[in-house]
């Protein structure tokens, strides 16, 4: 039997292998555990839509779907994401406002804006321990965009992530 034949079936072998006992798993846990982040989602997405028209002006409003919280002892997946939300409004570069919002109403900040390349930074002017850092939209066909949130909470940190879109 020709040797290449052999080694290609034995690698070919282990790719199987590797893939059903190895990646699988842990891309169905990571499956599973987005499932549940996307379901709590939800909770957000309707207290954006149960305010619209109560809600501060934005040029982007964003979800997470992701949340680690982290304290002293170590950090852990966010079990419930609540009602939290972030709106954008950046139609004024000069004059961007940040909102962070839930099912109870907006703090709204006047924000420090920063664009660099393919990502856009916000922070209050005054520090009010928090910042997001979001995707560029490359084009209109994009839907949406990925962004991350830093959320300070006493000594605890909230490490968000998820989507946003523009305000149509």
């Amino acid at each position: 039997m020709n040797k290449n034949l052999v080694i290609g079936v034995l690698i070919a072998s282990l790719g199987v292998f590797l893939n059903s006992v190895v990646i699988d798993p842990i891309f169905n846990e990571e499956s599973d555990i987005s499932q549940r982040n996307i379901l709590k989602n939800f909770k957000a997405e309707e207290a954006f839509r149960g305010q619209i028209g109560k809600l501060p002006h934005f040029s982007s409003f964003c979800f997470p779907t992701h949340g680690h919280i982290c304290a002293d002892g170590g950090c852990e997946i966010a079990k419930d994401l609540g009602t939290s939300f972030s709106l954008i409004n950046n139609f004024d570069i000069g004059n961007s406002k940040i909102s962070r919002c839930d099912s109870k109403g907006c703090d709204t900040y006047d924000a420090t804006y920063y664009g660099s390349g393919f990502y856009e930074n916000y922070q209050p002017k005054q520090p009010r321990g928090f910042f997001l850092k979001k995707e560029t939209k490359l084009s209109v066909e994009q839907e949406t965009t990925s962004y991350i949130e830093v959320v300070t909470l006493g000594m605890s940190s909230i490490f968000y992530s998820g989507y946003c879109r523009d305000a149509q």
